[in-house]
């Protein structure tokens, strides 16, 4: 009887059970909702005995993504956050138990994505299979319960849509700095950055150097004593907003990052009298601190930080941790970034477009057809598929190539092939640049182990890495290299055998930056002198290495004998200041739903690899989170490619991507430049990237050109300036006009 006080009131209940196949998505409809709802139901993934659980399912509700929390203080489940010690929601997906029978009940507070006015879609999407083989999610009792937060306001706005035509001025500051504090004041407020740093005995001292628009602190820690101390250092400030970036992330799932790509954080701050609060970024500078960063918001105090729980010094070291704070008159992430851009001077020219091959396809493609092929999409740069796995050999599973195996015998008659297929790329579009497959992060020689003893990367347990994703190839083993050991060694002759034997202009170097993504890639073979595992309260409890440390110089000697013409294409922005100021180009893979690596790319070349997914939709939805996307097909469906490039980038924003050559948008309204005096040209691209030349008019003003763009739903448009309107139009998009009929006047 008195349970029976605790039973929400069930608003709808779905017929029956939902099966949902590996990989697939299965929708409900829901009814009209009005006032606060939770989504309730049961769920398990469909196997044969008791497996522990794994993270499966993805929710949207009325289109939306049903993550861990509403807002960055409110949290969508009700109950533990945890199973089995792991937590609910990891990876974008909500834990699933694997097993015959039973389940976990999950209640998700979905008030601000019910909708009152009309049916709304309910949608349970599987992950796909993992190691156990197909495990259907089979989901049940699937109802809404009256219940949850009333709140209205459950997420930030979204970023800015309107293009920014003109810089935002940094405001006018003042700056006053003690040891543990940095004070700022713009705009009639002042904001603190409080410095808490909890380890063993040490000195500080903290000198700052002030710019235009931002402020670098140096805080040089010293250890006068006779053992190893660890400090754990953060940097952060309050904030009332909901408006948080993360590691570049507006995600408010995303609390606690690891983020040495993008080593920002940025809060914006409410209004004041009506008019824009403004808003506060600080950047981590110097490697050791980005290679050990997190960023994080803590929602117990309101601040956000960027900290470090790795550092630690030798006896009588000293170690200068360098990071920046920039204050804004604007409350907008992508006006900070952009400012974080020209200060790191990253806005350099990326040539394109792209191409990924496998040797065997390019061999079996007429020559006229690769002609055409290449022309149409304006190919610059043709980057080799790997690891290295040749598809006339029968073991299984399949021998595949790492490290200094892409020289051994098992790839010589593969090796000859590569080199054909460079050579008819070379034929086949004169001046194209071929980058051959290179990672340095691993080894899959059947002796590596052995062979290279003293450059395995040595996980915290003592083993040496070793993977084999799964069984579906043969095994790899995790390498270190250095300019001292045998690995790092022998892998300077790989690298010069992309030009000399595969006749290849450059490197297409995957796992460029040695990272783990959610931790620092880290070995306990090697200390590099400022890095340890350490307790709470800053005890050092292992003395280990990054890879990124250790490895940089080895490194800088591959990027230095990167093929003929010295090219590196990178997979994984660079992550230190030496790589930072390199002009390689680097990319991010973007073509997943599960793992948003767009972010990034915000402060290197914004280059989106999505795969072979060549659809319009797709590079339109990278155009919209401020990055340029690259396909690996040599059939894009669409015919946007050829004219993204060559992109100098001058301002990146969500839906516009702003370069010195041309400006592409899928935005609506008035777009431009301050300083454009040559031609100006305009194309608009209907809803299936057909290209339409667009007379829209330009208007000039005080030597910058303006051109209002007018788009449907599902419509971008590509303006050029300069060289890049007078120069005749790629091959691609001229065939377009006249395989869609005479180019008509833009609505």
């Amino acid at each position: 009887m008195v349970a029976a006080l605790f039973l929400a009131a069930v608003l709808w209940q779905a017929p029956g059970p939902i099966r949902v196949p590996d990989g697939e998505t299965r929708t409900v409809e829901a009814p009209a909702i009005s006032g606060p709802a939770r989504l309730v139901f049961r769920v398990r993934a469909d196997y044969r005995r008791p497996a522990g659980s794994n993270p499966l399912l993805r929710v949207r509700v009325g289109g939306r993504a049903v993550g861990a929390m509403r807002d960055r203080r409110t949290a969508r489940l009700v109950g533990d956050p945890e199973r089995d010690g792991r937590p609910r929601f990891d990876r974008g997906c909500w834990r699933v138990p694997q097993g015959p029978a039973g389940g976990d009940e999950l209640a998700l507070d979905v008030s601000d994505l019910v909708s009152s006015r009309a049916p709304f879609a309910i949608a349970f999407a599987s992950a796909g299979p993992g190691t156990l083989g197909a495990t259907p999610l089979v989901i049940d009792e699937v109802r809404l319960e009256a219940g949850g937060s009333a709140r209205t306001f459950a997420s930030p706005p979204p970023d800015r849509r309107p293009p920014r035509l003109a810089p935002v001025r940094p405001p006018t500051f003042a700056v006053d700095a003690t040891a543990d504090a940095l004070r700022l004041a713009w705009g009639g407020a002042v904001h603190t950055v409080r410095t808490v740093v909890i380890g063993g005995p040490h000195r500080v001292a903290r000198r700052i150097e002030r710019f235009a628009d931002h402020v670098t602190v140096l805080d040089t820690f010293s250890n006068d004593g006779s053992d190893v101390i660890g400090l754990r250092v953060r940097h952060a400030f309050a904030t009332d907003s909901a408006r948080i970036h993360l590691g570049g992330r507006l995600d408010p799932d995303v609390a606690d990052a690891y983020s040495p790509w993008n080593p920002t954080v940025f809060a914006a701050f409410g209004d004041r009298d009506g008019k824009d609060g403004g808003g506060l970024g600080l950047v981590a500078e110097d490697d050791v601190l980005r290679q050990q960063l997190y960023v994080d918001f803590e929602r117990a105090d309101d601040t956000v930080g960027i900290r470090t729980d790795m550092l630690c010094l030798a006896p009588r070291q000293s170690y200068t941790i360098a990071w920046s704070a920039y204050p804004r008159a604007a409350s907008d992430y992508w006006d900070f970034i952009n400012a974080v851009r020209a200060a790191w001077g990253v806005n350099r020219s990326v040539q394109g477009s792209f191409v990924w091959f496998t040797a065997d396809a390019v061999l079996a493609m007429p020559s006229d057809r690769l002609a055409t092929a290449l022309a149409r999409q304006g190919t610059a740069i043709a980057a080799m598929f790997g690891g290295w796995v040749d598809p006339e050999r029968r073991e299984r599973p399949p021998t595949i190539g790492f490290g200094t195996a892409v020289l051994g015998g098992a790839f010589a008659a593969y090796r000859s092939r590569i080199a054909e297929a460079v050579r008819r790329l070379q034929a086949a579009r004169p001046g194209i640049v071929t980058l051959a497959y290179f990672d340095a992060q691993r080894d899959s020689s059947p002796d590596a182990a052995r062979r290279f003893a003293d450059s395995l990367l040595l996980e915290r347990d003592g083993r040496p890495e070793r993977v084999d994703w799964g069984g579906r190839f043969s095994p790899a083993w995790g390498m270190v290299p250095t300019t001292g050991d045998s690995f790092g060694t022998a892998m300077l002759d790989v690298a010069r055998a992309m030009g000399s034997l595969l006749g290849a202009d450059g490197l297409y170097w995957d796992e460029m930056d040695g990272v783990d993504f959610r931790a620092p890639r880290l070995t306990i073979g090697t200390w590099d002198g400022n890095t340890c595992i350490l307790g709470d309260d800053g005890a050092v409890a292992v003395q280990v290495g990054l890879a990124n440390l250790l490895s940089q110089s080895a490194k800088l000697g591959y990027a230095a004998a990167a093929g003929s013409a010295g090219v590196v294409l990178g997979n994984v922005p660079p992550t230190t200041r030496a790589f930072q100021d390199r002009s390689d180009l680097r990319m991010v893979e973007a073509q997943g739903d599960r793992a948003p690596w767009g972010p990034m790319a915000h402060l290197t070349t914004p280059l989106a690899y999505v795969g072979d997914r060549g659809d319009f939709a797709t590079a339109r939805a990278k155009i919209d989170e401020g990055l340029v996307p690259v396909t690996s097909g040599f059939d894009v469906a669409h015919d946007m490619t050829a004219r993204l490039f060559p992109f100098t980038p001058e301002y990146l924003q969500p839906g516009t991507l702003r370069a010195r050559e041309r400006i592409v948008t899928t935005q609506a309204g008035t777009h431009g430049w301050q300083a454009c005096a040559g031609d100006v040209r305009a194309f608009r691209y209907d809803a299936v990237g057909r290209e339409h030349v667009a007379d829209w008019r330009v208007k000039r003003r005080a030597g910058g050109a303006y051109v209002r763009v007018r788009l449907g739903g599902g419509e971008a448009a590509i303006i050029e300036c300069g060289a890049a309107a007078s120069a005749a139009p790629a091959t691609g998009s001229g065939a377009a006009n006249a395989r869609h009929g005479v180019a008509r006047r833009a609505h």
